[in-house]
């Protein structure tokens, strides 16, 4: 895997025609990939195409992911397509309202003990937050996000990377072409994917309608349950140093247990956030991402490459853009990016270039 430069093509979980999704793991099929390479034509080029999904694992029944990844797996050997497998225990954790749960006695799961597994938006416990929001195209409502230093929280990690984690070994090692890598994280933070604005527990019973606008800027951060269980901080704002080494304890956890299970480091690559101050406190530098041999991962939205430089400054043997925008791309840009010695680019995602001849000519030629 280290000496491979690959081009992947992310695929959606949105339901469209050979769609992925893990709540019905006979989507998983062979025919999906055959559409990236019939499309991109890789005969003799120089850098692999390759396939890439977020499996979030806690958002459905485990089986149905472990269903889902063999399905993967038995896909990539039929088309001889490399597939990048990433594990997401963080952004999507519905299956399990038995840890989230400390606030509506009439839903399932509750119980008051759980406050103790999610964020806050301060140091005092009765901070703990009841619902956050994301921004995947627009404003959605979601879960609180995960107290990510929460001992039951890593018991649920554990729990089910042990289903997942020997599938994963045992295809690295029988078809090590064909293993594209395991990715830890998906912008990884206590907060950016389900940001909190001030008073937020107060809309929650209340209509969407009423919700406060403005996205990430005008929210404020959380992180202060795993600031304060792993003893980072006790005190004021929370900080981007606290921030990264909440992201850094949880990454090393990971890591260490994929390891246990026979993984290689560099079989493993990180995604963790970079930015994201809010209008109070928080801030991620990228520096979670750079563990001890595994190949650092960002995600890139911007227009040019330097917007990076103080990310890729901590890489120099080597990154993943494990998240790359899929409008607007160029021969020009994309070979900016592989000259900083980026070893993967993932489009995020096929579904929505798969009609798109521009673009389309444009991977060609970078695959070329």
């Amino acid at each position: 895997m280290s000496e491979r430069i690959l081009l992947a093509m992310h695929k959606t979980d949105n339901p469209c025609r050979l769609g992925w999704d893990c709540g019905n793991p006979a989507t998983f099929t062979a025919d999906a990939l055959r559409e990236i390479r019939d499309a991109l034509s890789p005969a003799g080029t120089t850098r692999t195409l390759a396939a890439a999904y977020s499996y979030s694992y806690v958002r459905y029944p485990i089986d149905n992911v472990r269903e889902s990844i063999r399905n993967t797996i038995r896909a990539a050997r039929e088309v001889r397509m490399p597939v990048i497998f990433h594990l997401d225990g963080v952004n999507w954790w519905n299956a399990h309202p038995e840890l989230w749960n400390w606030f509506d006695p009439e839903k399932p799961g509750y119980s008051p003990e759980n406050i103790r597994n999610v964020e806050r938006s301060d140091w005092q416990e009765n901070t703990a937050v009841q619902i956050a929001w994301r921004n995947w195209g627009s404003q959605i409502r979601v879960l609180p996000p995960p107290n990510l230093a929460s001992p039951a929280f890593l018991k649920l990690q554990y729990d089910a990377l042990d289903v997942l984690l020997p599938l994963l070994k045992d295809f690295a090692e029988s078809d090590p072409d064909l293993f594209g890598g395991l990715v830890f994280g998906w912008e990884l933070s206590p907060y950016v994917q389900a940001y909190y604005y001030e008073n937020g527990n107060t809309h929650r019973t209340a209509s969407p309608e009423t919700d406060p606008r403005g996205g990430l800027a005008e929210s404020i951060a959380l992180g202060y349950a795993a600031a304060e269980t792993l003893g980072l901080q006790k005190d004021g704002v929370i900080t981007e140093q606290t921030i990264d080494g909440i992201c850094t304890w949880y990454l090393d956890k990971l890591i260490s247990h994929a390891l246990s299970h026979g993984i290689r480091r560099e079989q493993i690559i990180t995604h963790s956030y970079w930015g994201g101050e809010t209008k109070k406190g928080g801030g991620h530098s990228g520096i979670a991402s750079v563990r001890p041999g595994v190949l650092p991962g960002w995600s890139f939205y911007g227009g040019e490459i330097h917007e990076m430089d103080r990310q890729l400054a901590m890489a120099p043997d080597g990154w993943a853009l494990i998240e790359c925008r899929p409008w607007d791309l160029t021969v020009p840009f994309l070979r900016s990016v592989y000259d900083t010695g980026c070893r993967i680019i993932n489009i995020f995602n096929w579904e929505s270039i798969r009609e798109d001849e521009k673009t389309l000519d444009v991977l060609k030629t970078i695959l070329a």
